[in-house]
């Protein structure tokens, strides 16, 4: 009978027919032209599969499992002879070994096998290993940080200058795959370290013009304006710290940090530190006053005081200036002056202490010499006051110096000569006619004692030596025998002339009246006529008498005119 071979066929026996045999009382079945049954004889150890797993951390840490995978294989052997591969995929129910590193902290390392991790497990009663090698990751910088730190600058000086930065020391933490951290760069040989800065600054202002990229920031002088102190704008320090890795190392690549800081720059305050008092210009004056149109005047008078003062003030900046004008808002500030005065009593002067202004009196008829005041002193005091933004503080500079001051000698100068006062009286002209040309004159001319000082004293008046001249002589003609009032006939003026000044007198001339004034009678002419005596004699007693008496008329001026003769009115004896 043939039977074919089972091959890889795990079969039972096969039989085709069935014999019993039963011997000494036990029956046993038993194949009788049958196959024996094929069965697996023997195995292989299995192999094949894969298996994964992490790699250890930089950190450390320990791998005790992973993955297992693929399919793992053993030839088996069965009863025919025949062989096969039997396959399974991803076996079960094995056990994992461990492999363990420790941290690599801050060492640089390029990922390394640390050890091998094996699955051990059993199939068809073999034992399988499935193995791969674990790795250590790789410790490299995987962060940079920069912390800390403090951006300052040092005053600039009132004078102007550069402020520098300073910068307080910052930490640069460089962080590894391993999770540590260290302070400390790595040794060159894993890579570089670089740090570079930029600085900014936001706006121009209170001076401060410019920042180099170093941060050297730059101020001017504060010159003569004085203030507080005051700060630039803000100043921004940008840094960029960069590790860089060598090519051997370059696991994470380049790692930069940016660190940030911010501060101002102050300069400090500009104050008037030194505020002198002087002498403006020693040509006019070598003291800080003096009184210009000297000397007073004999007549008096007040000389006002002029200032020739001069401030210096010097400025924290070192700036100097001159300032002869003190009234007023000047630098910031408030720059004023004062003086005071003072004089011993001295005859003849006064002063003002307030304005400083010296009085001389009028001297009047006291003659004398040149005098001098006592000596005049003064304080000029200067004060500048900062402005309340800085306390108002003052800062002040004195100043003393002496002047005297003089007026004119006072002197008899000269006689002033008044015109003459004449007196004029002439006679009238008489009826008669006649000439008047001078007449009786007296005169005055007053005389005054002139002084230096302008004032006077009278003299004695002029009564003689002037010289005498009159105008036109008046004439008049006799009146005759016209019969007029006196009358105004013309004027007659006298000029007194002495010591260059002239008087005069004007009056009027006058004819006399002429008037009838007496009757001249001349002897009676009589005529008789009578009887006569008769021849007897006799005598004749009487008769009849005429006469004739001529009377001529007399004038004031002379004259005569003939009356009517009288031929009655006489006594006949």
């Amino acid at each position: 009978m043939t039977i074919p071979s089972a091959g890889t066929t795990i079969t039972d026996n096969t039989y085709t027919n069935i014999v019993y045999v039963t011997y000494n009382g036990i029956t046993r079945e038993d194949l009788n032209f049958g196959r024996q049954a094929n069965a697996v004889t023997s195995v292989s150890t299995p192999t094949g599969g894969t298996l994964t797993a992490a790699a250890i951390p930089a950190s450390g840490g320990t791998i005790n499992s992973g993955t297992v995978g693929g399919t793992v294989s053993q030839t088996r052997t069965f009863t025919s002879g025949a062989t096969d591969v039997y396959t399974v995929s991803t076996p079960t129910g094995g056990t994992f070994n461990s492999v363990t590193a420790p941290s690599l902290g801050t060492t640089i390392k390029n990922s390394t096998v640390v050890g091998t991790l094996t699955y051990t497990y059993t199939l068809n009663g073999k034992t399988g290993t499935i193995g791969t090698t674990i790795a250590q990751q790789g410790n490299f910088v995987t962060n940079l940080a920069i912390t800390g730190g403090a951006l300052s600058y040092a005053n600039v000086a009132a004078a102007g200058g550069n402020g520098y930065p300073i910068v307080s020391t910052q930490t640069v933490t460089y962080t590894f795959t391993s999770g540590s951290t260290s302070t400390t760069a790595p040794s060159t040989t894993y890579g570089s370290y670089s740090f570079s800065v930029k600085y900014s600054l936001e706006s121009v202002k209170n001076g401060f013009s410019s920042i180099t990229d170093g941060g050297v920031i730059s101020a001017t002088s504060r010159g003569t304006e004085v203030g507080p102190a005051r700060s630039s704008a803000l100043i921004t320090r940008v840094g960029t710290g960069t590790w860089t890795p060598t090519s051997d190392y370059n696991g994470q690549g380049v790692k930069t940090a940016t660190t940030t800081l911010t501060s101002t720059c102050t300069q400090n305050e500009n104050k008037v530190t030194k505020l002198e008092a002087a002498v403006n210009n020693t040509s006019t004056s070598t003291v800080h006053f003096y009184y210009p149109n000297q000397p007073i005047p004999a007549s008096g008078g007040t000389l006002n005081v002029s200032g020739n003062g001069k401030g210096i003030l010097t400025f924290s900046s070192g700036s100097v200036v001159t300032e002869s004008s003190f009234a007023g808002d000047k630098y910031g500030g408030t720059l004023t002056y004062s003086r005071n005065f003072s004089m011993p009593a001295t005859t003849g002067f006064t002063l003002n202490t307030s304005t400083g202004a010296v009085t001389g009196a009028n001297r009047t008829t006291t003659t004398g010499d040149a005098r001098t005041s006592g000596v005049i002193t003064s304080t000029l005091t200067l004060t500048f006051t900062h402005p309340a933004s800085m306390g108002s503080t003052t800062v002040s500079g004195t100043l003393n110096g002496t002047q005297t001051v003089h007026q004119q000698a006072n002197a008899v100068t000269s006689v002033s000569y008044g015109s003459p006062s004449v007196t004029l009286t002439v006679s009238d002209i008489a009826a008669a006619g006649g000439t008047i040309s001078s007449g009786t004159v007296t005169y005055s001319q007053s005389r005054t004692q002139n002084y230096t000082s302008g004032s006077t004293s009278a003299l004695s008046a002029l009564t003689t030596g002037g010289t005498v001249t009159y105008s036109a002589a008046v004439k008049a003609n006799s009146l005759g025998t016209t019969v007029k009032v006196r009358t105004k006939v013309g004027t007659l003026t006298a000029t007194v002339t002495m010591n260059s000044k002239s008087g005069n007198k004007t009056v009027d001339v006058y004819q006399a009246a002429n008037a009838a004034t007496s009757i001249t009678y001349g002897t009676p002419s009589v005529s008789v006529t009578c009887a006569d005596v008769p021849a007897s004699g006799g005598s004749v007693t009487s008769g009849t008498v005429t006469y004739s008496q001529s009377r001529t008329q007399n004038y004031t001026s002379g004259s005569t005119s003939t009356l009517s003769a009288l031929t009655s009115g006489g006594t006949v004896a």
